[in-house]
């Protein structure tokens, strides 16, 4: 089945005359969007089922009505990040072999010398042809989105996903969220990140309405957005709650109408996840886990278990199955660390024009994350860290998330990463960067993490910065730091 299909083909009348999108003044409903979507697909007759289409505009109406446009055509949609350089747009575009770029008029100079055909997105204002969407019929895994994610060589990988695993992916998160047309979802993350798309696929899969926010900086807007507009549903990275927590007026307000909060994209520090669930209470806060490999979400934490099971990622998603295995493919007893390891309908497909990097990954029939966990006597999976970033220094090995979570104990850290920096003597040292609300509080910092941690752990330097580096996704970039904390340092 088309994932554009599965995604309309359940509306009802009354759904489809509802808000579907609203983004500012704009506001669309499903029908509507529907229209622009016919409309769309009709300028896409000259491409052959399986052309790739890359998309570019920041989260919009249009990014939508294009994106939708192109899944349902039988194309493969290749979203890129509004703030991408020409020079990376070209490099995506080349592997691919795109055949067309559909773009907002704003980032025209950014396609401007890419050699295929140009096609601007349709205004939302000009939405208004009254006619049913028609899919074209594709195989369950046929592809529909490439999604570019930066390996560990720092070169995109493109991550086949198909129709079944976007199908697969999409009813799961609707089950275990309970999500509904009474929904009114903040959106925040970008598209063209697999998890914020997760949340157009599923709100749109139930009919919800979302409202579109690109300035997440001006918190107290989107504070006021969340109250005003009567917001059930949010969704963020561990930056988005770090900010939220420790450097606005968030937790000043009361949210009646906010039915959850949900985090993945990264470690959320416990710390955070402790304040959350005071003001919140356990039954609003959802913690998941998930990678673009995918599709977007892996597991989840029911948040009846949030206080018993703190700093668990939980189990996996309903139809996933997750595994914490040692390096014979044995699962490890309680206590051993091992990779996690997942297998479902949602794993894609490979990365595109790259067996040999997806053979390393989908091995006896699993994902290989590449991430290192733990499990409990109940069989709940902690991660433990990056199997490329565990800290090796003075024959220890030093998690550097262990050290993040004593770290963010303090409230005067905002946001904090801790990476290994090449030592001569000890081979690695931790390094932790940190933002701070005061930055003369630093102190204050280390007495906290001296106070919680054994010495072999301590970071042997402490960096105070302004701002941690991250991608269009929020997510911290610890492969800048890492360059940086290679280098002489002075604290």
């Amino acid at each position: 089945m088309n994932f554009q299909e599965y995604l309309f083909k359940t509306h009802t009348e009354e759904i489809r005359q509802k808000p579907a999108l609203i983004s500012g003044k704009e506001k669309v409903t499903y029908e509507e969007i529907e229209s622009g979507i016919v409309a769309m697909m009709e300028a896409l007759d000259k491409y052959t089922k399986q052309d790739r289409i890359l998309i570019l505009a920041e989260n919009s109406i249009e990014f939508v009505v294009s994106y939708l446009s192109v899944i349902g055509k039988g194309l493969v949609a290749v979203p890129i990040f509004s703030r991408s350089s020409p020079s990376e747009i070209e490099y995506i575009a080349r592997d691919v072999m795109a055949k067309a770029v559909i773009f907002h008029p704003k980032l025209k100079s950014k396609v401007e010398n890419l050699n295929m055909d140009k096609i601007e997105v349709m205004p939302a204002n000009q939405i208004n042809k009254k006619s049913r969407i028609s899919p074209v019929p594709v195989q369950d895994h046929d592809l529909a989105v490439i999604n570019y994610t930066s390996g560990s060589t720092g070169r995109p990988k493109g991550v086949m996903t198909s129709h079944r695993n976007l199908i697969s992916n999409t009813a799961s998160i609707i089950e275990y969220l309970n999500l509904s047309s009474s929904d009114r979802f903040l959106l925040v993350l970008p598209l063209a990140y697999c998890y914020g798309a997760s949340w157009l696929h599923t709100l749109f899969k139930v009919g919800g309405t979302i409202y579109i926010n690109n300035q997440f900086i001006f918190t107290s807007k989107l504070i006021e957005q969340m109250l005003s507009e009567k917001i059930t549903g949010f969704g963020g990275v561990p930056s988005h709650y770090q900010i939220l927590l420790r450097k606005s007026n968030f937790l000043e307000y009361d949210y009646p109408h906010l039915r959850f909060l949900a985090q993945a994209g990264g470690k959320l520090q416990v710390p955070y996840i402790k304040e959350l669930v005071e003001k919140f209470g356990e039954e609003r806060v959802y913690i998941m886990y998930g990678q673009t490999e995918a599709t977007a979400r892996l597991s989840y934490l029911p948040p009846n278990m949030l206080k018993s099971k703190m700093g668990s990622i939980g189990k996996g998603i309903p139809g996933v199955e997750l595994r914490v295995v040692n390096d014979n493919f044995e699962d490890i007893k309680p206590g051993e660390v091992g990779e996690l390891v997942a297998k479902g309908d949602n794993i894609m497909l490979g990365y595109w024009n790259d067996p040999d990097e997806s053979n390393k990954v989908l091995k006896h029939g699993y994902l290989f994350t590449g991430d290192l966990a733990t499990v409990d006597e109940d069989g709940f999976i902690y991660i433990v860290d990056r199997k490329k970033t565990m800290i090796k220094s003075g024959g220890y090995r030093v998690s550097s998330k262990e050290i993040e979570n004593a770290i963010a104990e303090c409230k005067n850290v905002v946001e904090v990463a801790v990476v290994g920096a090449p030592d001569e003597l000890k081979g690695e040292i931790p390094v932790a960067f940190v933002v701070l609300n005061d930055p003369s509080g630093l102190e204050l910092v280390v007495e906290t993490y001296k106070a919680k941690l054994p010495k072999f752990k301590w970071p042997d330097k402490i960096v105070p910065v302004k701002a941690l580096p991250k991608n269009e996704s929020g997510k911290v970039l610890y492969a800048e730091l890492k360059k940086f904390a290679a280098n002489p340092i002075d604290v």
